[in-house]
């Protein structure tokens, strides 16, 4: 008689673990669905490894950006105590072609440093 009350009460207590597991997981996969994420066409991220920023990457760029026939928006976000920042830009001045031919070009102005990382379609992880 012990025995099958003991059975009776583990199974009572599976079905209820196991229900509440499942309302748990329809919630979470509901509220990931209304995430979205802000993309932006380019990312150009200014880091440091303990002796601030690489200065004249950031002119140069800069200066092609601000001096750029098409003037292509972007948002500065600055994030780090020796001057790390991210220029964020939609590029959506640009045809696709466009675009690609841009993103090789301010590539070509940071090529040999090593603190000048770039990011494409993805969200400006520093924005405030």
């Amino acid at each position: 008689m012990k025995t099958i009350k003991f059975l009776s009460f583990v199974l009572i207590m599976s079905i209820g673990i196991s229900g509440t597991a499942c309302k748990t997981s329809k919630g979470a996969s509901s509220s990931a669905k209304t995430v979205t994420a802000d993309n932006y066409r380019l990312i150009i991220t200014f880091i440091s490894k303990g002796g601030g920023t690489d200065g004249k990457a950031l002119e140069a760029i800069t200066k092609f950006l601000d001096e750029h026939a098409k003037k292509p928006v972007y948002e500065k976000f600055n994030w780090g105590r020796e001057g790390e920042r991210d220029f964020c830009l939609k590029l959506s001045e640009f045809s696709t072609k466009e675009q690609k031919n841009f993103i090789e070009e301010v590539k070509k102005i940071a090529a040999n440093s090593e603190l000048v990382q770039f990011s494409e379609n993805a969200p400006c992880v520093h924005k405030k």
